[in-house]
């Protein structure tokens, strides 16, 4: 796996489009729809092609350091930056003590919750949403966790029931550190990790097939993918919410599916998919704007625009961000 998989890096692209806009919809209540098919796999991608990459042999020192450097460091630096602009410029710690604003801050950090929580569990106070920085955590959390995971033998059985487990326990109370979304994300890092061989084989047989039966096999799976997500029960997730389903694996598998051969599809006509692996390649980084932009900025959508001025702003206004940053600040 020395080599990167440029599929999979046109998926996140894709995937950090689809985020963005899950989030302007969300608040504008514009183009549902687009929330209705996509939230329910653009998020755990992330999760599966991590699984994909995932180097077993690795010391858990170097592990560890290289998902501090990238994960950790960079939740801890944007949510303490954020605390103190939420603090000071939106002066919401007038009249509180400094031992009330340092635990209140301490407990939302180690939260790791993008929710605006009344009574936390276990400690019964109301948080401070971490915002889109939440996934740092939860991505870091979710490579430590399934490092240990990744020596069992039925690692992918365990991470489904430790899933389940997750799953229930969310609708009734929830975890410090972001485990409970964690340990849904192992479940999917496993299918990537386990299936790896099959998953390549299958990308090169879409590489082997011809645009025309690339487009049927995407009309067919769509098909599916449509049913499933009309016509089963709770296929559907919003883990930032703590909100999950173990059923709905269903409806996201087959969400990657068709992705995947919509991505091959892209590659064979030549359309978009370098656009979307330069998205993918600065996805964190894209997600790192998103993050100071809703947070301080717009202010979780309160910045007046049009749903397609607000849409177009933050895709066409972070792409320029990303352009800059490599033409004045490339290594």
């Amino acid at each position: 796996m020395g080599k990167r998989m440029r599929n999979l890096d046109i998926a996140k692209g894709m995937c950090m489009i689809f985020m963005i806009m899950c989030h302007v919809f969300g608040w504008t209540g514009y183009l549902s729809i687009v929330n209705k098919y996509t939230a329910i796999f653009f998020l755990v991608f992330f999760f599966f092609s991590a699984g994909i990459c995932f180097k077993g042999d690795e010391e858990l020192n170097s592990f560890l350091k290289k998902r501090v450097r990238k994960l950790l460091i960079p939740y801890i630096t944007l949510t303490v930056i954020y605390f103190a602009y939420y603090g000071y410029v939106g002066k919401n710690f007038v009249g509180c003590s400094a031992v009330d604003v340092i635990k209140r801050c301490f407990v939302s950090l180690i939260l790791a919750s993008p929710s605006w929580i009344t009574d936390v569990s276990f400690f019964h106070i109301d948080n401070i949403s971490v915002g889109p920085a939440w996934f740092w955590n939860c991505l870091f959390v979710t490579y430590f966790l399934y490092f240990f995971m990744s020596k069992f033998k039925y690692r992918l059985v365990l991470s489904m029931i430790l899933s389940a487990v997750s799953a229930w326990s969310m609708h009734r109370f929830i975890l410090p550190f972001n485990i409970q979304v964690a340990l849904v994300g192992c479940m999917f890092m496993a299918i990537g990790d386990c299936l790896r061989n099959y998953i390549i084989s299958f990308f090169e047989y879409l590489k082997r097939c011809r645009l025309f039966q690339n487009i049927l096999f995407m009309v067919g799976i769509g098909v599916l993918f449509y049913l499933t997500i009309n016509k089963l029960p709770y296929q559907w997730m919003n883990l930032g919410a703590n909100q999950y389903f173990l059923i709905s694996i269903v409806s996201t598998l087959l969400g990657f599916v068709l992705m995947m051969v919509f991505i091959e599809i892209m590659e064979k006509i030549k359309i978009g998919d370098k656009l979307m692996e330069y998205i993918g390649l600065n996805s964190m980084f894209i997600l790192a704007i998103h993050h100071i932009d809703i947070m301080m900025f717009r202010n979780w959508g309160t910045f007046q625009l049009e749903p397609s001025q607000l849409t177009a702003s933050c895709l066409l206004g972070y792409l320029f961000i990303v352009m800059i940053k490599d033409k004045f600040f490339a290594k």
